[in-house]
């Protein structure tokens, strides 16, 4: 036999006697289990559990790891040690390859769980690690962090090795390590470390972890190992009846499989015993009863138990009894049960599993089968639940089958051979469903669910706030703040109450086709009002739609009569839209839709442009539609060229669509929330997510273009267009004064002003100057100019009107003691009508002074033909 007590008495008395002693043992000392495996069996005297079909007993008999793939398993005792004083460890191990980081064994003293993948306390010896200098270490472990005791030889285990270790402690805390490295009993101490802080346990066991190659090369032998002999018998604790047909009873301990698989030790007065019975494949202290005549419903039933044995063979109590009552599960209403946990980035560092898993909250009062409900997520993955109940104000984690294992040590699980892979980042659209179809929940999440950046990167699961908050919002849910990472099966760590007070908003209109209208809300609307024709009216003609279908944020209208092209219609909207929580629409009612008309040069502008942001800021490109159609930015891109002018990187500015009607304005941007933290006042209706070419801060191209890459605009700019008295250049825009002059001319940007914040995306120029020319050859606009960056009138415009082609200009600035200042424009080739401007900055770079100033410009032709204009104009500046 593989077993036997390390006392000389045991081989000289009775049975009863050999009780008699086992029952006395802790008044004399704590005893020695010895196991050598030769036997052939490890699941009996004593019994091993756990992984048991990933190990074997060899030819050898010997105790083998005996896997595939890549893992971590492992074997467990019971063996109940009170106290830790003076206690001896001894055993046997072969490792058949050189240790590492990622095969290694571990030989678990003392722990307080059962489960060694689990959280637990207690002291391990470790056998590999990084590097070639690999010993034999013991280690305190507290839930799942370790810190090592005693570190013995380096290099001792560096490569395959077979040997003998003896573990001792005292009774002031003091471990030893000792190891022979023959595999014999001369054993060498090799290291010693005091640790007094954990002095009791209830389990031994070995755990290894491995790659595929090593998944059998570890071998165990020759355990003597300290117990406190169990002479209790088993109770029990609870019987739950999870059907009409099935009851799940609980032991206070771990129970024989024989006596427990026995249908005849069992017996429901009134209906007999059952048809089968099976001790639970990991938790050998719960028993599944199958009974062939059903519960009735409300009906109070007594279980009787008899014969049934632990692991150390000791009997239950004769006619042990305990009570259950079957209550039929009620028709789950929607919300009764919520998702209140999602752990979908999981990083091995973390304390928790290194696996995904899905929690459910019963916040009703009613029992609940899961049979047949399922859970689903964004694509095709869908998870089937089992047959499993969950009590009013229960918890219950979702994992895969193979995850079971490490999710049990913290709260009810249940596996699924088909749990949906949630996507990181971007998040998922998570669906659960009950046996009928019915959509109990529903969780679209991404990563701005931690609502915490600093948890973005994973091992942090996202918690539910408030789990009678039913509506959907990403500010119900909050990274969670339990010390590891997560709170599976329990009360969430950032449990409160959540209320949501902000009221939806029509973003905008799209025709998907000339009868389909799109609107996009900032959030799902409640589908009572929102979901009726009569809650959309269309103006010209069109009328109520014929249909309206919600989908997520938005609302589909399928019109009776088809839009027109060159119509530019308003979709109002019903003010009694509201959200799921009840707020009513706010902001615009009405809507702008047309048919959008294909965009040729010069309908669409570059009007705005930052290069060179802040700190923690994004660019943007602020377009402007400077025809009479409406175009799509579906159609539109943004892109950059490489030094031969070809285009490069670019870029879909609206891949869903999106209108920009005559006349409007919209600022594109990756960061659009980014963008309104540095520029408060930037036009929230006006800013669209893009992604952008990366813009050189100091100079560089943008190109708008259609889907064909054919060039609508095009921008070369360079930093030294910056209005030169501003000292830092970072965050302030480069704005455009003329939309009919060239996007190229340099003279046609300006700085934006710092009254605005230095950038105003979405809205008109702080230096727009597009009034049209006078009548008059020669005009000043303003006369009195202040050339200080305050957005107001900053700059001088003088308009000329040649009235013909041809014309070349030189034009200078003199100060009222008619000493030149500047000289502004040389040779330039005039429009017949054109425009110059002067932003105050003399030839030395220097800001003009107050006072009068005198323009003069001259312009000839080659038919010698000469113009020359005089006028007087005032620079100015604030009290």
């Amino acid at each position: 036999m593989g077993f036997a007590y390390l006392h000389c008495l045991i081989f000289f008395i009775g049975m009863k006697h050999i009780l008699l002693f086992l029952a006395i043992i802790p008044f004399f000392g704590i005893a020695q289990i010895t196991d050598n495996f030769s036997d052939g069996d490890f699941t009996a005297n004593p019994a091993w559990s756990g992984d048991n079909s990933q190990f074997i007993i060899n030819a050898s008999q010997q105790l083998q790891l005996n896997s595939t793939g890549t893992a971590t398993s492992y074997l467990a005792l019971t063996t109940s040690l009170p106290m830790l004083d003076n206690t001896e460890w001894q055993f046997y191990i072969k490792l058949n390859f050189a240790p590492s980081s990622s095969n290694y064994a571990r030989v678990y003293l003392v722990s307080d769980q059962q489960n060694l993948k689990g959280v637990l306390n207690g002291y391990y010896v470790q056998f590999g690690e990084t590097g070639s200098n690999d010993a034999i270490e013991i280690f305190k472990q507290t839930g799942t962090t370790s810190v090592s005791v005693a570190r013995g030889t380096n290099g001792f285990i560096a490569t395959a090795s077979t040997i003998s270790v003896k573990i001792t402690r005292d009774n002031t805390g003091l471990w030893s390590i000792y190891a022979d490295a023959a595999a014999g009993t001369n054993f060498t101490l090799q290291s010693s470390g005091t640790d007094a802080t954990i002095n009791s346990g209830s389990y031994f066991g070995v755990s290894c972890t491995y790659t595929s190659s090593n998944a059998t090369g570890f071998f165990f032998d020759n355990f003597s190992v300290p117990f406190i002999a169990d002479v209790t018998p088993p109770t029990l604790t609870s019987a739950i009846a999870l059907s009409n047909t099935a009851l799940d009873i609980k032991f206070s301990e771990p129970v024989d499989l024989n006596t427990a698989q026995t249908t005849a030790n069992y017996a429901v007065q009134g209906l007999g015993t059952p048809s089968t019975a099976a001790r639970d494949i990991n938790d050998f202290s719960l028993v599944h009863l199958t009974f062939g005549t059903p519960f009735t419903d409300g009906t109070a039933y007594t279980l009787v138990v008899n014969n049934v044995s632990d692991l150390n063979s000791n009997v239950i109590a004769a006619g042990s009894t305990i009570g259950f009552t079957w209550n039929a599960p009620v028709t789950a209403q929607p919300f009764d049960v919520v998702i209140s946990e999602i752990y979908f980035e999981p990083v091995v560092s973390s304390p928790l599993p290194n696996a995904e898993f899905v929690e459910l909250y019963n916040r009703s009062n009613k029992l609940l089968s899961l049979n047949g409900w399922t859970l689903s997520d964004g694509s095709t993955s869908v998870a089937s639940i089992g047959a499993v109940t969950l009590q009013p104000g229960a918890y219950i984690i979702i994992c895969k089958n193979s995850e079971t294992t490490s999710f049990i040590p913290y709260g009810n699980t249940t596996g699924t051979s088909s749990f949906p892979s949630l996507n990181n980042d971007v998040g998922d659209d998570l669906k659960l469903t009950d046996n009928n179809g019915t959509l109990i929940d529903r969780v679209i999440f991404s990563d701005d669910n931690y609502n915490d950046d600093s948890k973005k990167t994973g091992g942090f699961t996202i918690e539910r706030i408030d789990a009678d908050f039913t509506c959907n919002s990403r500010y119900n849910w909050h990274a969670s703040n339990d010390a590891q990472g997560g709170t599976p099966g329990k009360v969430n760590s950032v449990k409160g109450t959540y209320s949501d007070t902000t009221p939806p908003q029509a973003v905008d209109a799209y025709p998907i086709t000339t009868t389909l209208i799109r609107i996009t809300f900032s959030e799902n609307p409640d589908n009572v009002i929102a979901s009726q024709t009569s809650s959309y009216t269309i103006d010209n003609g069109i009328g109520q739609p014929a249909s309206v279908v919600l989908s997520d944020n938005h609302a589909f209208l399928t019109l009776n009569n088809a839009l027109q092209t060159g119509i530019v219609y308003h979709v109002n909207l019903n003010s009694s839209i509201a959200d799921c929580p009840g707020n009513k629409i706010a902001g615009n009612l009405s809507l702008k839709i047309g048919i959008a008309e294909t965009a040729v040069a010069g309908d669409l502008l570059i009007n705005e442009i930052l290069f060179n942001p802040k700190t923690g800021g994004n660019d943007f490109v602020e377009l402007y539609n400077n025809s009479s159609k409406i175009i799509d930015l579906k159609n539109i891109k943004v892109a950059t060229t490489d030094d031969n002018n070809l285009i490069t990187t670019n870029y879909s500015v609206s891949d869903g669509g999106y209108l920009l009607f005559p006349q409007e304005y919209i600022a594109l941007t990756s960061d659009v929330a980014s963008l309104q933290s540095f520029y408060p006042d930037a036009a929230a209706n006006n800013l669209l997510k893009a992604s952008l070419p990366g813009f050189n801060d100091d100079m560089g191209v943008c190109v708008i273009t259609d889907f064909a890459l054919n060039r609508l605009d095009q921008l070369s700019y360079n930093k030294r267009w910056h209005f030169p008295l501003i000292d830092d250049q970072n965050g302030v825009s480069l704005e455009r004064i003329w939309f009919n002059k060239s996007t190229q001319d340099s003279t046609n940007w300006h700085s934006a002003a710092e009254a605005v914040g230095y950038a105003t995306p979405g809205y008109k120029n702080s230096q727009s100057l597009n009034e049209q020319f006078q009548e008059n050859d020669f005009v000043i606009t303003p006369e009195v100019f202040s050339p200080d960056n305050d957005g107001y009138n900053d700059v001088i415009t003088f308009s000329i009107n040649m009235n013909e082609p041809g014309y070349v200009l030189n034009a200078k600035i003199y100060n009222e003691a008619g000493q030149l200042v500047r000289n502004l424009v040389k040779s330039k080739l005039l429009a017949p009508e054109d425009s110059f401007m002067w932003d105050g900055i003399t030839d030395k770079n220097d800001r003009a002074a107050i006072g009068i100033y005198i323009v003069y410009a001259e312009a000839f032709n080659t038919g010698g033909k000469t113009k020359k204009y005089k006028k007087a104009f005032v620079v100015a500046s604030k009290l």
